[in-house]
C-alpha cells in the first residue's frame, strides 16, 4: 500500500507546477532517533526516505518536540515516534522560507496535531514575568 501511496505522489507532482505542501499520518520513520520504545527498521526507513528524495519532497523540521505519535504498551511501556510529517516541493519552500511547522499538545487523541504557519519565523519563546505594578495599577481588578 506504501508503495502505491509514492506512486500516486509521483502521479500528483506531474499534474501540478506551483507550490505544494503534503502533510498528515505517513507511518514512517526516517531516523533511529525518531523512535523510542520499538526497535528501528532501517530497510522501511530506506523506502520512505528514497520515496522523498526521488519525488524532491523536503521534510520540513517540526519544532517543538520530535514524537507526534505515542502508545502505552502491554507491560507498562511506551512506544513514541515521528509519524506525522510536513513535506513540501522546492517551489512551495521558496514561496514561504518562513514556514513554520509546530507540534501541538495532543488531547484525547495517540497523535499530537501539527500546526502549519506559512508566514511565521522562528521565534525564541520568552518567558512572563509579572510585574508587580501591574497589579496596583488603577484599571487592573
Amino acid at each position: 500500500m506504501r508503495a502505491r501511496l509514492w506512486d500516486y505522489f509521483a502521479t500528483l507532482r506531474t499534474m501540478v507546477n506551483g507550490p505544494w505542501l503534503i502533510a498528515g499520518d505517513m507511518n514512517e520513520i526516517i531516523q533511529p532517533l525518531e523512535v523510542s520504545g520499538r526497535s528501528f527498521l532501517l530497510s522501511r526507513s530506506l523506502l520512505f526516505k528514497d520515496a522523498l528524495d526521488i519525488h524532491n519532497f523536503i521534510d520540513m523540521p517540526v519544532v517543538g518536540g520530535l514524537f507526534t505519535w505515542r502508545k502505552n504498551t502491554m507491560n507498562g511501556g511506551h512506544v513514541c515516534k515521528h509519524l506525522d510529517r510536513c513535506t513540501t516541493n522546492m517551489v512551495w519552500h521558496i514561496k514561504f522560507p518562513h514556514m513554520l511547522v509546530e507540534l501541538l499538545n495532543r488531547h484525547c487523541f495517540d497523535h499530537n496535531l501539527l500546526l502549519i504557519s506559512c508566514h511565521k519565523a522562528q521565534s525564541k519563546h520568552k518567558s512572563f514575568h509579572l510585574q508587580e505594578a501591574w497589579l496596583s495599577h488603577p484599571l487592573y481588578a
